[in-house]
């Protein structure tokens, strides 16, 4: 890692010729990868014994990838404890991600424009996994008392607004959905029967509302946003208190985070 290394020249071969690279996974970047993710999951640093033993790698060998992420500066560790976390690197990557998508300078704007115009916090979630969403970018309220919704938070994909908003143009049968919504935690757990009828209605409505069921106290509103071939892999979601919802704002402001949608839709077509 942190060095590129040419190919040598393909002996005997006419250099007018091409020929199909079959590419294998190679199995160093697929630790350093879980590594990354693992450590991405951990509320605290962990030492590289713990790191081994939860990924099932041989301990020597986790110990060198790690002080390979820790040279490349997306893994840090602390020398007294000798434990590992995220580095700041990773900050950096994922920056240089969202500008190269045009989030910054797009979708960062109408998130800021929404949440100051409403005085909620508003967020933009994407498909990281098959099971997980993540918050790519987000706005706080101008409120006194609004949400922070914390950048690159990763969340369980069906649940929440959101996980219904995908839900509805996920394709699965109520057999299939059933069995995803009896793996969800919720602080408030809906029934299947509700939880199903809001995932069926949000092409007809245009949004989702978690009223309290994922965090209790908090309702979350989100707009799906589709890509090209009609699957949902984003949402515009807004988060407030419960309260907020009991007055005649809450129209507005999903008309609006529609419209919004509808314009950043056209970066992820």
């Amino acid at each position: 890692m942190g060095t590129d290394v040419k190919n040598p020249p393909l002996q005997g071969l006419d250099q007018t010729m091409t020929r199909q690279r079959v590419i294998r996974p190679d199995p160093a970047v697929g630790r350093a990868i879980g590594i990354l993710r693992y450590l991405a999951k951990k509320d605290e640093p962990v030492g590289v014994n713990q790191v081994a033993t939860d990924l099932k790698i041989v301990p020597s060998t986790c110990l060198h990838t790690l002080r390979a992420l820790v040279e490349e500066g997306v893994v840090s560790v602390n020398q007294s404890t000798k434990q590992y976390s995220l580095g700041l690197g990773v900050l950096t990557l994922a920056r240089q991600l969202l500008k190269q998508r045009g989030v910054l300078q797009v979708v960062q704007p109408e998130l800021d424009r929404l949440a100051k115009r409403h005085g909620i916090s508003i967020g933009l979630v994407e498909r990281y996994t098959a099971d997980e969403l993540v918050v790519s970018a987000a706005a706080e309220g101008s409120d006194t008392f609004s949400v922070k919704i914390s950048l690159g938070s990763v969340l369980p994909a069906f649940a929440s607004a959101s996980g219904r908003c995908i839900a509805s143009a996920s394709n699965l049968d109520d057999q299939q959905l059933q069995k995803i919504f009896e793996t969800l935690q919720w602080q408030k757990p809906p029934s299947f029967e509700s939880w199903l009828s809001d995932v069926r209605s949000v092409p007809s409505k245009g949004y989702a509302i978690d009223d309290g069921n994922m965090v209790r106290g908090l309702t979350i509103a989100a707009v799906p946003i589709p890509n090209s071939s009609g699957s949902v892999s984003a949402c515009a979601a807004s988060v407030a208190f419960s309260g907020w919802y009991a007055s005649d704002r809450p129209q507005a402001m999903l008309d609006d985070l529609k419209a919004a949608c509808s314009r950043i839709q056209l970066l992820f077509g």
